[in-house]
């Protein structure tokens, strides 16, 4: 079945473990976005912009949030949204 349409260049894709969210990259030109969207729908909530070299995102057991690793200047950072 289908479970995911983003009609966008997309990468990584993660559903989150109650199967309610997906959370996914675009590239945009040499950053990208961070997406997050109910599968079925069409539309999509920007989480995040202008990542440099994001990681996988990880959803939280619960599905209450998403830790997502990513390069910020001359480190490495984690971020919990």
């Amino acid at each position: 079945r289908e479970v995911l349409r983003t009609g966008r260049v997309t990468g990584f894709p993660r559903i989150s473990p109650d199967e309610t969210l997906a959370v996914y990259h675009s590239q945009q030109g040499p950053k990208t976005k961070l997406f997050l969207q109910r599968p079925g729908d069409k539309g999509a909530e920007e989480l995040a912009t202008g990542l440099e070299s994001p990681g996988y995102p990880v959803w939280l057991p619960d599905s209450s949030g998403i830790l997502l690793e990513a390069e910020v200047g001359d480190s490495t950072q984690v971020f919990l949204m």
